[in-house]
């Protein structure tokens, strides 16, 4: 837990030495279960099915090389480009044809249409082609190039109709379709004679004349919602493949409209290709179907997946979800997705099969796959599928690189050095038991307290082990709907049970502290400021509000905190969604409240206390919703004065290294209603109190951070949680701490604890004079893997922390070599 007091037992610290590394030689590394959120969009390399790129709707583009056994964030210039966070939904990924290299894509993404060269090592925009602000980005649905001349492009749009660019993207023309302003272009295919048909919500326009002009072509569909369009060369005749969003009174089967058709003249008429698909579940809700995957080498073969009932997901039929095959053209249908290997979203966890991706390998067409929040792949044509987003390990569940989920909270359990909890959006809470190595969900199911999915804070009693937890509907939802859900739960048994200690407490989203210096374990005194109700204290079995003093502004009650010292000093941040904002002080353990003057009028984001030296951090800016000023503050005496530290207008979270009060971590978020093109978004560091800051993001793949907090245990790895590209560790290869100043009588390198680790392992060096100390990290075979130390360091016991996440599990050897002593000693790295 960030903020809980951490004491190393057999250490008592007289002096502290901490090694941080040169600007920009930290790695960022993604760790977590895997997957997790919507995905929308994948290509397959035409000429390798084992290169694949999918996109999701907060998360950006993921990239796998081999199949899936490993993904890989691509969102550079995305990450860190002056975009807002709508730049990571992907609605449609293609390949440049001008490259047979199949290193060049085109990106469709919520702000614009992006181009990469380097297989999307890094992306640039071509779409709007400038940006001065947030009015010029275009959602850019799907685009398409012209057979033949693929500097020819289509972008369209949702609500802003079709661009057309002659000349690679330098330049852009709005073409003259006639669409109602809400209609959105969900597809668009260029016929070989170059006839260009758009697939769109309010039906199919096709152009022969390079969109000049554009006539409808919707003669056999019942309807004009159209959500997903393809063409394919069958023969001497180039086929459209059609769906089309369902419609129908639900409970009458017979008034099921959408699903699959084709075309065979370019849209002017429309053939029904749903056969026996199921259309009305028992309780008379409706099937969707929008993925479909069609074979190239025989069109008689199609795939088809049910998907979320968009935009009513209240209509969704759940009982026959899933992926099914067509051998005879979409005649006759047969589900397929009854051989499914699960991973950690199993069916007692989150089981819905809905297909929001589905693509078949253009070089093999016996391999396809198939996503939601997850990714599955099949390589005998869907008789079985593999699940290819985790790994099963006996301590847990283990990612390939595909994080996709928003991370509200981590906390750091106090005894048990490795444990780690983390609090995801809609996933709820994970235990790790090996550093973040691997991952466990805790809940039973998906979404046990039914709306309350999304844990906000965890806390743990550093006496016993007790964990209290806040529970909402997530950041989107809860944003939406007016931050008014939120629960308190307790478990005393790591997670296994849980309390529900919400008697009394109303509906908000919840901000809990608890003074763990009260009572005794089980019995401590809790706060909670809960969104549209003000400030509540539980010191029993129920819940007490404390406003007084608040007044009107209780509601706008949304970020708390207990000094570290004085557990009866709390500090309460509001926010007035840009109506006004404010910090208050209580001196009396809440029972009434005044305002601190001094602090600006702004909405308060965040609040830390430094334990070391009892300075007030407090960030805010001038409207949550509308971000364009605002800044970090600290007090050093109580909050009487507060100097300005940055102006970065959303500082979301600030984390106090707890051994050097001089060192800051701040997370500076970007926001989806205001596009900032002069700050950078992501993590920044101060190393002499906040003078001057340092942008440390980096190749952190996500920058619409949520939090930046610090290992305690010791203070050598940060960690940020991201919404919608998981949990980010930056982990210094070694961090060297003095321990003591009584110096030893010899020199010595003790053995490791523990041993074996993973990933992480302690060394103590005793030096009984100063010295100059080289220590080294061999492997088995006396091969060099890392310089761990070359240092002139002070008599005394060093410590030396050693983590090996990077490293192949096995037998390693340290050697400690000073003037006059050497030494080495075995370590085994397990995994």
């Amino acid at each position: 837990m960030k903020r809980s007091i951490f004491s190393l037992r057999r250490c008592f610290f007289l002096c502290t030495m901490v090694l941080f590394p040169a600007a920009g030689q930290g790695q960022w590394q993604s760790i977590g279960p895997g997957a997790g959120s919507d995905l929308l969009s994948i290509a397959i390399h035409p000429e390798n099915p084992d290169v694949v790129y999918v996109g999701g709707d907060i998360q950006g583009v993921f990239k796998t090389t081999d199949g899936g056994n490993t993904w890989r964030m691509v969102n550079r210039n995305l990450a860190t480009g002056p975009w807002t966070p709508d730049v990571y939904w992907i609605n449609q990924i293609v390949f440049d044809q001008s490259d047979t290299s199949y290193n060049s894509l085109f990106l469709c993404t919520a702000v614009g249409l992006f181009t990469s060269r380097d297989g999307g090592e890094s992306w640039s925009l071509l779409l709007p082609v400038q940006v001065s602000s947030e009015e010029d980005f275009l959602n850019v649905t799907a685009m398409a190039q012209v057979p033949g001349q693929p500097h020819t492009l289509y972008a369209g749009t949702e609500g802003l109709g079709v661009y057309k660019s002659s000349d690679g993207g330098a330049s852009w023309t709005k073409l003259p379709v006639s669409l109602p302003a809400e209609a959105v272009v969900y597809g668009i295919v260029v016929a070989p004679d170059g006839t260009v048909v758009l697939g769109t919500t309010k039906g199919v326009r096709v152009s022969t004349d390079g969109g000049a002009t554009w006539q409808p072509r919707n003669n056999g569909l019942p309807h004009q919602d159209v959500w997903n369009l393809k063409g394919l060369q069958v023969g001497e005749t180039f086929r459209l493949y059609s769906t089309l969003i369902t419609r129908g009174t639900q409970g009458n089967a017979g008034t099921f409209q959408g699903g699959l058709y084709i075309s065979d003249d370019l849209g002017q008429s429309w053939q029904e290709r749903n056969g026996n698909l199921p259309r009305m579940q028992s309780d008379g809700r409706f099937y969707f179907y929008q993925q479909f995957a069609v074979n190239p080498l025989n069109p008689q073969t199609i795939y088809i997946g049910t998907t979320l009932g968009y935009p009513n997901q209240a209509l969704a039929a759940y009982e026959d979800w899933g992926i099914y095959r067509s051998y005879d053209g979409g005649q006759t249908w047969q589900r397929i997705d009854t051989r499914v290997e699960e991973g950690w979203m199993d069916q007692t966890f989150f089981n819905e099969r809905h297909a929001l991706i589905l693509a078949m390998a253009p070089s093999d067409t016996s391999i396809l796959y198939w996503g939601r929040d997850w990714v599955y792949r099949s390589d005998d044509a869907g008789a079985t599928w593999t699940q290819v987003y985790t790994r099963k390990t006996p301590s847990g569940w283990q990612g390939r690189g595909m994080e996709l989920m928003m991370v509200e909270s981590l906390a750091f359990f106090p005894s048990r050095p490795g444990t780690l909890f983390v609090g995801y959006d809609d996933m709820g809470p994970f235990r790790s038991i090996d550093g973040g190595s691997t991952f466990m969900p805790m809940d039973p199911y998906q979404d046990p307290y039914e709306g309350y999915d999304a844990v906000k804070e965890i806390l743990i009693d550093p006496d016993n082990g007790d964990m209290y937890i806040s529970r909402y509907d997530g950041f989107g939802a809860a944003r939406n709907y007016g931050f008014d859900t939120g629960k308190i739960f307790m478990s005393r048994d790591l997670g296994k049970t849980w309390v529900d200690l919400s008697a009394g407490l109303p509906d908000g989203r919840p901000h809990l502290a608890v003074d763990f210096s009260s009572g005794s374990p089980g019995k401590r005194t809790l706060y909670a400021a809960s969104y549209n109700n003000g400030v509540y204290k539980f010191t029993g079995s129920t819940w007490t509000p404390i406003n007084q003093g608040l007044g009107s502004k209780a509601a706008r009650a949304w970020t708390l905190l207990i000094h570290p010292s004085n557990p009866a000093v709390l500090y309460l941040g509001l926010n007035g969604l840009g109506t006004g904002g404010g910090l208050y002080q209580s001196a009396d353990g809440g029972a009434s409240w005044s305002r601190l003057n001094t602090f600006p009028d702004l909405d308060v984001l965040c609040l830390e206390v430094d334990p070391a030296t009892g300075a007030l951090y407090a960030a805010g800016t001038e409207n949550y919703d509308w971000s364009h000023t605002g800044g970090l503050y600290r007090s050093t005496d109580g909050g009487a004065t507060w100097e300005r530290l940055t102006d970065l207008p959303r500082v979301v979270d600030v984390a106090v290294h707890p051994s050097n009060s001089d060192i800051l971590y701040i997370a500076q978020q970007p926001w989806y209603s205001v596009w900032q093109p002069k700050v950078a978004p992501g993590i920044y560091r101060s190393t002499d109190g906040g003078k001057t800051w340092e942008n440390i993001t980096g190749d952190l793949g996500h920058t619409f951070v949520l939090f930046v907090t610090i290992d305690p245990r010791p203070p050598h790895a940060v960690y940020v949680g991201t919404g919608g590209g998981g949990l980010w560790r930056l982990t210094e290869p070694t961090a060297v701490e003095a321990r003591n100043t009584t110096a030893p009588l010899d020199f010595a390198l003790h053995q490791n604890y523990p041993n074996p680790f993973n990933p992480m392992t302690t060394l103590e060096l005793s030096l009984p004079r100063r010295a100059t100390v080289n220590l080294v990290l061999y492997d088995r075979t006396g091969r060099m893997v890392r310089t761990l130390l070359h240092d002139t360091l002070p008599a005394g016991i060093h410590r030396v922390i050693l983590d090996a996440s990077d490293l192949a599990a096995g037998v390693y050897f340290i050697r400690m070599k000073t003037a006059a002593f050497s030494v080495t000693r075995k370590i085994v790295l397990v995994k």
